[in-house]
């Protein structure tokens, strides 16, 4: 189907914009969890939009009907990673298409990696292992076994069926279990499991979360805005209400601080049906946000329910690729 008649099948679809949920603009030498885009797919992705989309602030994707140009489509970021700054910013400026960063208030400045990053850097790092370790998580001790030591296929992630090694199997194990801890206990767990890795403290430049200057000059940028992620990025479903209440609300109170000015956007950690409850979507109502964005893909129209924004999670596709998805994510 030729860009024009897109375009005029999109015109008969009123009421159906669309958000992208993205992660990092960035080049991995080892990306487990398919989080980023490169800087070059991104361009392309962003002359897609230009192209067949109209590209609106996240607070407009309610309000913004399709026109000849297309359909309404918001950009978002979730987490806060410093590549958001040094290398989306400044071509989503280039291309003056709008977006919303979802910031992990507790990650801002911190000297420590993401969780998950911290667990694939103990465990893919080193050279070597040690041949077992036996590490408790909550009242089960689990044993991880390594007894080949090595893992060459960086090219693995966990969309993937096989476990080519120890340390993939390993990897997949933690990473499932740990998401549903609290942040004391998961951060014991890593430290543990980093120790035991001889893994050296510190942030990765490559892993590095925004400090707080950084948010500042992001959330500076004329096409950007910055909503909250949290504090922690914990499993919200998982925790009791007050400690929900304590995520959302601290988060945005320390965004507001920071930044100066309201946070009015929410963004739920990994964002799936399960993942967050009727009580978060209350606790986030009462923390004072005007919409929240969720996991799960779906159109936005007039009356989608604000609190539960439907995302398309973008992956490192080719521009090409891009645009099939986004023909069909549109019902083109």
């Amino acid at each position: 189907m030729r860009p024009r008649q897109l375009l005029a099948r999109l015109r008969r679809r009123r009421g159906r914009g669309l958000v992208l949920l993205y992660h990092r603009v960035a080049t991995a030498e080892f990306d487990p969890q398919l989080l980023c885009v490169t800087p070059d797919r991104f361009a392309e992705h962003l002359e897609v939009l230009q192209r067949l989309t109209v590209t609106v602030p996240l607070d407009r994707i309610h309000t913004v009907a399709d026109t000849e140009r297309g359909v309404p489509v918001a950009v978002t970021f979730d987490d806060g990673y410093a590549d958001n700054l040094q290398a989306a910013a400044p071509l989503l400026e280039a291309h003056e298409v709008p977006a919303t960063f979802f910031a992990v208030s507790g990650q801002i400045g911190a000297d420590r990696e993401f969780w998950w990053d911290r667990v694939e850097r103990a465990l893919f790092e080193p050279d070597e292992l040690p041949e077992a370790l036996d590490l408790a998580i909550g009242q089960e001790v689990i044993r991880l076994e390594f007894a080949d030591g090595t893992a060459s296929d960086r090219t693995w992630n966990v969309q993937r069926d096989d476990t080519p090694s120890p340390r993939h199997i390993a990897y997949r194990e933690l990473t499932t279990r740990l998401r549903v801890l609290d942040t004391p206990r998961r951060d014991a767990v890593i430290d543990e499991l980093s120790c035991w890795a001889r893994v050296a403290p510190g942030v990765r430049s490559s892993h590095r979360p925004l400090d707080e200057a950084q948010l500042v000059r992001l959330d500076a940028h004329p096409q950007v805005s910055v909503g909250a992620h949290t504090v922690s990025h914990p499993v919200l479903a998982a925790l009791s209400r007050s400690r929900q209440r304590d995520e959302i609300e601290q988060s945005k109170r320390r965004l507001e601080v920071l930044l100066e000015h309201p946070v009015s956007s929410f963004s739920y950690p990994f964002g799936g049906h399960d993942e967050f409850t009727g009580a978060t979507v209350s606790a986030v109502v009462a923390a004072g946000f005007e919409r929240a964005c969720a996991n799960f893909e779906g159109r936005v129209g007039a009356r989608t329910d604000r609190f539960q924004l439907p995302r398309l999670l973008v992956r490192d596709w080719s521009g090409e690729e891009f645009e099939r998805r986004l023909r069909a994510w549109s019902g083109a």
